[in-house]
Order: structure tokens, then sequence, then C-alpha cells
């Protein structure tokens, strides 16, 4: 075994990355303490540390303040080329989605929304904010902007439990013919963090997204979500080969 002068935290990092992939320790299984790693690999604290932070880093464990560090789900990769919804996402992942509503209340458009769903000032407007979890793990905080008059007599009890995407597309018909997404790292608040199950001031990531129907939009939606939850992924084309085509 490497002794204490050679052996660098970047050995150790990968060693445990490899007891992780290999089912050692398994998804929210608790790590060994920083003094057992320091005595089975002899090693010191310091590069115990250096490794572990390195694994937090990279989503791979997260530290419970006063119950220790264990292992995190895997970040969930989400394509960007189609519209996904995060039910079906969940299910296609052998996981279980659920879905509380925190809030259901009709609000008067700001200007800002009176402009986007090119409705009135002060036309009523559904803001309904939710917790998705998965597996029982909260994974993001939704809040969905909708203008009433294309979503006549929604209410919370419709969605109580079920999909909003499918509700709209079923009950109203909608053709979700696009949506743009803006990416934004954020620090949770507060609240925030105790509904997500992490730190106050631990790095996120928020999604704001509007959904058109042909060229007006109906939907506007911000979700919040641990920075270790989620990777997004998209294939990036040569222009110039494209253009030759």
């Amino acid at each position: 075994m490497a002794g204490k002068s050679d052996f660098r935290y970047e050995k150790l990092t990968e060693i445990l990355i490899n007891l992780i992939k290999d089912g050692t320790y398994k998804e929210g299984s608790r790590l060994p303490s920083e003094r057992e790693l320091c005595r089975q690999y002899g090693v010191s604290r310091t590069t115990v540390r250096q490794a572990l932070q390195e694994l937090s880093n990279s989503g791979y464990i997260k530290s419970i303040q006063g119950k220790g560090t264990f292992v995190s789900s895997p970040p969930i990769r989400q394509e960007l080329l189609t519209i996904y919804s995060f039910d079906e996402d969940m299910r296609r992942l052998g996981k279980t989605p659920k879905t509380e509503v925190l809030d259901f209340v009709v609000i008067a458009a700001t200007a800002k929304m009176a402009e986007l769903f090119q409705i009135s000032a002060d036309a009523p407007v559904y803001r309904i904010s939710r917790l998705r979890s998965a597996d029982g793990e909260p994974m993001l905080m939704e809040t969905n902007y909708l203008p009433a008059y294309r979503f006549e007599g929604l209410n919370e009890e419709m969605i109580q439990g079920k999909s909003l995407y499918g509700i709209m597309l079923e009950k109203y018909k909608l053709t979700l013919t696009h949506a743009e997404e803006t990416f934004s790292p954020v620090l949770l608040r507060t609240m925030e963090a105790k509904l997500l199950d992490t730190q106050p001031n631990a790095l996120g990531m928020m999604v704001e997204r509007i959904s058109y129907e042909n060229s007006r939009a109906v939907e506007y939606s911000k979700s919040l979500s641990p920075g270790d939850k989620f990777k997004y992924h998209v294939i990036l084309r040569n222009k110039q080969n494209t253009e030759h085509k």
C-alpha cells in the first residue's frame, strides 16, 4: 500500500468512484468515516477530505450534517432536443414519480406575462407550484404559469397526483409545437433547500421554459433543482457541414 507521502487524493478519488460504480457502496449507503478511510488506505485526513470533496463536486456523494456521508443517486440525464416530461423521464429510468401540489392560485397577469401570452393586463393566470420527486427523493421544485383562457376550468383537484402536461394535452387538446429553455446557476434559499432536502446556499440549477402552441406562448415555467440531480445532454452539429449538405 502506498505511503502517506506519495498517495495522492486523485488516486483515492478513483478508488472510491470504482467502489461506487461496482456496487460495493450502493446508492443511499453510508461511506466509511474519514478516520476509517485514513486507516484503510494509510493516508492523511487532508487526502481523504480532498477526495471526498471531489466526489461531492462530481455528484457521487452528499454529506448530511450529523449523519455522515452517503452515496448519491446518479444525476439524471436530460436530452435537450425534444420536449420532455418529468413523469415520463422518471418512468423510463425505472423510477416512480410523485408530484405534490404546494400552491394553486389564480393571479392577475403581470405586464411581462400579458406580453408573453398576448393577453390583456390583469387577465387571469394560473400559478401552480409543485414538488417533484422520484422514488421518494425530492428532485425539483416547479412553478408553472398558464393563461386561464386556454385552460378554462383547471383546478387543483384535477392535477393532484397527475401529470400537468398530460391534462393539458388530453383534456385541453393542447398541441405543443416547440419550447425555449434558459439555464441559470443559482444558490438555493433556505425554504427551497429544505423542500429539496439539501443545504441552504447549495448550488442549484434554474430552468426557465416557455412552451408554444404554434406561434403563441401557452406556458411559462421555472424549475429549481439541486446541482447534482440532473445533467443535460445536447448534440452539436457542424454548421458548415450542415450548410453544404
